[in-house]
């Protein structure tokens, strides 16, 4: 489960470390309401939510479509539903509350996605995420071809900035270090609101990492192949954090599409 690994790995101490965030911020950004609430108490834009636990829950009053159903702790857009007629949302919490007992409605931001991939206290180029058709479900998220990802995204050079920034403070505000992904909305008037946060790119066999994790981590390991590891350990004796050598391997199981999945805490 999320945050469990790396809370075994470190209770090695000296004698086992790993790149990557700890058990705290795993489980922080896991939960996509506490991540929330972390961006909330920062300052971070995010979209206006509301948590639901039962599929009789009746419409928010105040809120109008569309609006997304999330299972609050799950990954890879498992459960996610787009509603965007009210009288849709009794179908689409059903289908969400298969993941989990908690679902997250979020208003909708209609606008550009993208990825900001995080090295090292430091937001890497931009990765725009384009569907070819529908939302950035799990079926576009997994299936070749469904989606086009364009990096560097073309934004002005002060919307990247801004873009960069929010990321990076997410991020920070999780918990977060050495490496990690946020996905991020931006309006259409070019504002960043923030979404989810990734802080374990998949990257080990038998497990294909995410289409859009593979600008990411190749950019990832051509920083370290540059001699990251090198740089980050001087950082180390000096006092600051550091990005971490290890030999641990990181394996997750993903749900089939079709089939409930067990909620992590």
């Amino acid at each position: 489960m999320i945050g469990l690994s790396q809370n075994g790995i470190g209770l090695a101490g000296a004698l086992l470390v790993f790149t990557g965030c700890d058990s705290v911020a795993s489980r922080v950004a896991f939960d996509k309401v506490l991540t929330k609430q972390r961006c909330i108490d920062s300052g971070i834009p995010t979209a206006r939510f509301v948590v639901l636990d039962s599929a009789r829950a009746s419409w928010p009053p105040g809120w109008r479509p569309p609006v997304v159903l999330k299972p609050v702790r799950q990954g890879s857009s498992v459960g996610l539903q787009f509603v965007d007629r009210v009288d849709g949302l009794e179908t689409a919490l059903t289908e969400a509350l298969r993941y989990d007992r908690e679902v997250l409605m979020e208003e909708r931001i209609i606008g550009r996605e993208v990825t900001v991939g995080i090295l090292a206290g430091e937001a890497l180029p931009l990765v725009e995420i384009q569907p070819k058709q529908g939302g950035f479900d799990y079926h576009n998220k997994y299936t070749t071809g469904a989606t086009e990802y364009f990096c560097p995204a073309s934004f002005p050079a002060d919307v990247t900035t801004r873009i960069q920034a929010a990321a990076l403070e997410a991020f920070e505000a999780v918990g977060g270090r050495d490496f990690g992904r946020v996905d991020v909305m931006i309006t259409e008037a070019g504002e960043p609101v923030g979404q989810d946060e990734v802080i374990l790119l998949g990257r080990a066999e038998p497990i294909t990492p995410p289409l859009r994790d593979r600008p990411v981590t190749r950019r990832l390991d051509g920083r370290l192949s540059r001699g990251g590891y090198e740089e980050r350990q001087e950082q180390a004796q000096d006092g600051q954090q550091p990005l971490r050598d290890h030999n641990v391997p990181f394996v997750c199981q993903l749900p089939r599409p079709g089939r409930p999945g067990r909620s992590h805490r």
